[in-house]
C-alpha cells in the first residue's frame, strides 16, 4: 500500500484511510489465523476422539470374545502321554482302549476304565463281524475269538495279549498230527476254536470240531488253564455253533451250557460236561 505524498491537498484523509485499512487487513489475517487454528484444532481433537472410541470398541469386541477351546489340545496331550489308547465319556466314565490286530489286519478294541487307580475291562469293540468274548468275574481279564484264524485271544488289563488255542492236536490213537494253520487255511468250513467263556475255577472254555476235521461233524466243548496249557477234551455238542451258548453259573460254580434244546452241565474242576 502507497504511502500518500505530505504535499497532498488531502494528505490528512489519505493518511486516516490508510490506517483504517492497515487495521483491517491486520484484522482479517488475525480472524484468519485464529479460525485457522481453530480448524486445525478441531480435526486433530475429532481424529483423537474417534481413534480412542475405535480402541474402546476393539476392546469391548475382544473382551466379549470366548476363551479359545482347549478341551481338543488337552486330548490331543493326553493321547500323546499314553500313545495308541484313546479316552472318552460314557455314562460318567472315562473309557480307554487297548487294540489288537487280528489274523485279516482288523482291530480288537479292549474297553477299559479307571476308578481308584484300579482298571477294570467292561467289553470290547471290533470293526468287521461279531466276536465272542467274555470277562473275567474280577473284569481284570477278557477272552475272546479270532475267527479268521481260529485263535482263542487271553487279554488283561495291563495290555497283555497271550493266545492260548491249541496250535495242533495230535491224534492218541494213530499219531496223526493235525496243525491249525493248515487245517484253517484248507478248511475254511471247520472251526478250529471259537466262543470262549471263563468258567469259575480259573479256566476257559471253547468249541471245536477237533479232534475231527471231517466236513459235517459234530462240534467239542474243550477246556485250557489260563496260560495256555492243560486242554482237555469235555463232551460232545451239537452241530451247530450258532446254537451253542453259555448259561450263566448255579450256585455252586457250574456252568450252564445251552445247546438248542439241550442243556448241559459243567461242574467246577470236573473233565467232562453232563447232559441235563
Amino acid at each position: 500500500m502507497r504511502k500518500p505524498s505530505i504535499f497532498s491537498s488531502n494528505y490528512r484523509e489519505q493518511m486516516r484511510r490508510r490506517r483504517i485499512n492497515i487495521i483491517l487487513i491486520v484484522l482479517i489475517l488475525i480472524s484468519a489465523v485464529f479460525f485457522g487454528v481453530k480448524y486445525y484444532i478441531s480435526n486433530d481433537i475429532k481424529f483423537l476422539k474417534g481413534e480412542k472410541a475405535a480402541d474402546i470398541q476393539k476392546g469391548q469386541k475382544n473382551d466379549n470374545k470366548q476363551a479359545p477351546d482347549k478341551s481338543q489340545d488337552n486330548k490331543s496331550q493326553a493321547n500323546l502321554q499314553n500313545p495308541g489308547n484313546e479316552q472318552k465319556q460314557a455314562e460318567g466314565k472315562n473309557i480307554s482302549y487297548y487294540e489288537y490286530k487280528t489274523a485279516e489286519g482288523g482291530t480288537i478294541k479292549v474297553e477299559y476304565t479307571v476308578q481308584a487307580d484300579r482298571k477294570e475291562i467292561i467289553g470290547l469293540k471290533e470293526d468287521n463281524s461279531t466276536v465272542s468274548f467274555d470277562i473275567s468275574p474280577d473284569k481284570q481279564r477278557i477272552v475272546f475269538e479270532d475267527k479268521a484264524s481260529g485263535d482263542i485271544v487271553l487279554g488283561d488289563v495291563n495290555n497283555t495279549f497271550i493266545k492260548i488255542q491249541l496250535k495242533e492236536y495230535i491224534s492218541k490213537a494213530s499219531g496223526v498230527v493235525i496243525k491249525q494253520e493248515s487245517t484253517v487255511k484248507n478248511k475254511p468250513w471247520h472251526i478250529w476254536a471259537q466262543k470262549p467263556h471263563f468258567t469259575s475255577d480259573g479256566r476257559v472254555v471253547y468249541v471245536s470240531h477237533l479232534p475231527f476235521v471231517k466236513k459235517g461233524n459234530n462240534l467239542y466243548l474243550w477246556t485250557v488253564n489260563m496260560d495256555g496249557t492243560g486242554h482237555k477234551f469235555l463232551g460232545k455238542l451239537g452241530y451247530n455253533i450258532n446254537n451253542i451258548s453259555y448259561d450263566g453259573f448255579d450256585e455252586k460254580g457250574g456252568l450252564k451250557i445251552k445247546d438248542g434244546d439241550k442243556s448241559y452241565y459243567l461242574a467246577p474242576g470236573a473233565n467232562h460236561i453232563a447232559l441235563q
